[in-house]
């Protein structure tokens, strides 16, 4: 399965994300930029390798001959700032 178009993702999520890096990080001074687009690259992989995940089960059910090939369920990211999803 190819995806056409990269995921995009909203400054929100990016931003988490980054905040989450830098505060595991020790919160470095001056490195925001380094932050933000490791964040991304991040997100994108994350993104990336869900879809290859999701479209590998697609393949099993077909193969299986089960739901027409379609999936269970569907695959969301989930971004947070509680503390809880750093040491995650």
């Amino acid at each position: 399965m190819k995806v056409k178009k990269a995921q995009e993702f909203s400054r929100e999520d990016i931003g988490r994300l980054a905040y989450l890096n830098w505060e595991k990080d020790g919160c470095p001074q001056g490195h925001a930029t380094n932050y933000w687009l490791e964040a991304e690259q991040q997100l994108k992989a994350t993104w990336r390798f869900l879809v290859k995940e999701s479209a590998r089960k697609k393949r099993t059910l077909v193969n299986r001959g089960t739901a027409a090939g379609k999936p269970k369920s569907r695959i969301t990211i989930k971004i947070s700032a509680s503390p809880r999803a750093a040491q995650l």
